[in-house]
């Protein structure tokens, strides 16, 4: 049999290689080698094997920090809860483990680290005592004993620690269903924008590879090889005869020169190309964007790359399409073919427009010369009509302003050309009907002829003099604001009449207040603070009295005089001979 020592010491290496390997989340793998060999020494049931791993557990313990402890009370809660040996090593003395994990003594044997990690282990501990007590604490007293002396030591709040262990276990629970959500909401989000890139993309796709096949017609999927098998002999014999050839291709790209045949279909290529490179681009941020989540949207980000992938191949295909031929030139020739006709665009003539301008105002004129016979010979009917207000009068555009600011003699008045249009040429130099005399420059001078609008309001205010304001207008008076009804008296009848004049008075009230309480302030100003008699110290009447005389403002100009003299003479003795000081 091997010694207590190397027996020792093959336990305390497997012990720190369990510690060693520990998984991401903290927890120790049951299901480890070394895991598996401590826990078989245990199996063997022998109390000095058992006392040999326990010894060493707690050594591990004492030189440990509260997050090694605890990795090591997981051990000790699961050997305790596997092993009666183990769990009545415990039990027959609890001291030194209360101490270690749970600090029921913290004066002589405290936690190490920080108390945060000393509150957690605490924590843990309190937990796994409960759950021994709710298994082992109707079979066995001394669980029983234990969990009293935790309740009675003041150094440790066994119900407050699991109170609060609960409250933060459930707080965390809370944050990580918010995550959950949240992660679920930006996945469907994330999703649904695939899903509608993608149906656009498909639509796209089916465009761009019926326009390739229009453009690049393949004839291998037409051909049909059983033609070669009818006549195997024949085909045989042309190719014993046919001579070597050697056949170089520059490029094996397809050519497409572009013209007035298939503009429409390059154009409409070019166009669903550009698309497709759009929407690869936004896959691929969409990619990015979900590899930052991580596991969850690894699935959805490996989905979206896919399809991205397949639209880059059919985007480097399109690509790959040499075209011959400037599609802009072509663009710009249809464009002037469209509006290419037989018509000479020329400038519309002044005169023109004029002719046509006088043309319907002439028809104008004869049109109302109608109306008002017509309704001369109507019946005398008695109808309420309301009175209009004069149109103002409107001259269009003529002679005057189309020698505006020239001063002309004999100006021509050209022809009535009506059928004058700006495709057809302008009317020929010389045609005019005869000269307009010198009163074309007065043609826009003109009276307006009306009634003045009439107001029956009167305000009515009461003056400060007793008479009423005889101000009329349509609203409101420029002094007393806008006219209300009012009785002889210049009192308002209505409400909000009431109003506004109680308003007007309190308002002049305030200001008259605020002027006078201004001028007594300015008259106070003058007047010196009264010296109240309060009785001083003769330390303080020495200091008035010094304060009053040499802080007068007839000393302190003397004094100063004095000063600036005996300083412009000690500069005049020092720097009187250079000319440059003064």
């Amino acid at each position: 049999m091997q010694s207590e020592a190397v027996y020792k010491t093959g336990i305390r290496k497997n012990l720190n290689r369990l510690l060693r390997n520990l998984t991401d989340d903290g927890i120790i793998d049951f299901e480890s080698f070394a895991f598996e060999s401590l826990e078989a020494e245990l199996v063997k049931k022998n109390i000095e094997c058992t006392q040999i791993v326990e010894e060493i557990l707690f050594e591990a313990v004492k030189r440990s920090a509260c997050p090694d402890r605890h990795l090591i009370l997981q051990l000790i809660d699961r050997f305790f809860l596997r092993f009666s040996q183990f769990r009545n090593i415990i039990l027959n003395d609890p001291e030194e483990f209360l101490e270690l994990m749970v600090e029921t003594n913290p004066i002589h044997n405290p936690l190490p680290g920080l108390k945060k990690d000393g509150k957690k282990l605490k924590a843990e501990a309190i937990r796994v005592i409960k759950g021994w007590e709710k298994k082992f604490m109707k079979a066995d007293a001394r669980m029983k004993c234990i969990v009293v002396t935790l309740k009675k030591t003041k150094f440790v709040d066994y119900d407050k620690l699991d109170t609060d262990f609960e409250a933060e276990r459930i707080r965390k629970e809370k944050i990580a269903e918010r995550k959950k959500i949240m992660l679920q909401n930006t996945l469907t989000a994330y999703r649904s924008k695939f899903e509608e890139i993608k149906k656009v993309s498909d639509n796209l796709t089916i465009e761009l590879e019926t326009i390739l096949k229009i453009l690049v017609p393949s004839f291998v999927d037409d051909f049909d090889l059983t033609i070669l098998t009818q006549f195997p002999s024949k085909v045989q014999s042309d190719t014993t005869s046919a001579k070597n050839l050697n056949i170089l291709i520059a490029d094996l790209n397809p050519e497409i020169v572009v013209s007035s045949e298939n503009d429409a279909l390059v154009e409409a290529f070019l166009d669903t190309k550009l698309l497709l490179i759009h929407r690869v681009q936004t896959l691929r941020k969409l990619a990015k964007r979900l590899q930052v989540l991580k596991k969850p949207g690894e699935e959805l980000a490996q989905t979206i790359i896919g399809y991205r992938d397949g639209l880059k191949k059919l985007v480097l295909k399109a690509e790959s399409l040499n075209l011959k031929g400037n599609l802009k030139m072509k663009k710009e020739e249809k464009r002037k073919k469209k509006f290419d006709d037989d018509f000479i665009d020329v400038e519309m003539s002044i005169d023109d427009i004029l002719m046509v301008q006088y043309s319907k105002l002439a028809e104008e004129a004869m049109e109302k010369e109608k109306e008002e016979e017509c309704s001369e010979s109507a019946d005398n009917i008695t109808v309420p009509v309301k009175k209009t207000s004069s149109p103002i009068k409107s001259v269009p555009f003529g002679l005057d302003l189309k020698y505006w600011g020239e001063e002309r003699e004999k100006v021509q008045i050209p022809k009535n050309n009506a059928d004058c249009h700006r495709f057809w040429r302008a009317a020929e130099e010389g045609t005019s009907s005869g000269t307009a005399q010198q009163n074309i420059y007065t043609q826009r001078q003109f009276t307006f002829v009306g009634e003045a609008p009439k107001s029956d309001k009167v305000c009515q205010a009461r003056l400060p003099n007793g008479s009423l304001c005889p101000r009329r207008d349509f609203y409101s008076c420029p002094l007393h604001g806008i006219i209300v009804d009012r009785d002889e008296q210049g009192n308002a009848i209505t409400k909000n009449g009431r109003d506004a004049d109680n308003h007007r008075e309190e308002r002049k009230r305030r200001k008259e207040a605020e002027e006078f309480a201004r001028q007594i302030e300015k008259q106070h100003e003058k007047k010196r603070k009264k010296k109240h008699d309060v009785e001083s110290t003769p330390s303080e009447d020495v200091r008035l009295r010094l304060h009053k005389k040499l802080l007068d403002p007839k000393t302190v100009a003397r004094v100063s005089a004095v000063l600036d003299a005996s300083r412009k003479n000690r500069l005049q003795k020092n720097f009187g001979q250079q000319f440059s000081h003064f």
